[in-house]
């Protein structure tokens, strides 16, 4: 997995991710892409291509990672757990922890404290 053009963590990855970056799984291309809203339904990070389809979403207090729909994974007190840990969920998930996009989330007023 190669991510074209995300920096080191902080304010300007999270800047870049908010306008989408794209990247490479096994030659393939695909796209992460943010969105962030007050609902906790509307707020996801989503990793799209044409073999990579990934997405995170907030349920509770966890962190589900979905792969083409189906919950694969949950984040809970900041470890994952995968119940089926190919090479595109295990990396998506490092991907997610490394570039700190568990920003996207949280609840907007909470990102200011």
């Amino acid at each position: 997995m190669e991510v074209h053009g995300l920096g080191a963590p902080g304010a300007l990855s999270r800047k870049l991710l908010g306008r989408g970056i794209a990247g490479t799984f096994d030659g393939e291309a695909f796209k992460v892409s943010v969105s962030s809203a007050f609902a906790p339904s509307k707020r996801s990070v989503d990793i799209a291509g044409t073999t990579v389809d990934i997405a995170f979403k907030v349920a509770g207090l966890n962190i589900h990672l979905l792969q083409k729909g189906e919950c694969r994974g949950v984040r809970n007190a900041g470890k994952w757990d995968i119940s089926v840990p190919d090479d595109a969920a295990a990396l998506s998930a490092c991907l997610f922890e490394w570039a700190d996009m568990d920003h996207f989330l949280r609840m907007p007023g909470l990102r200011l404290l």
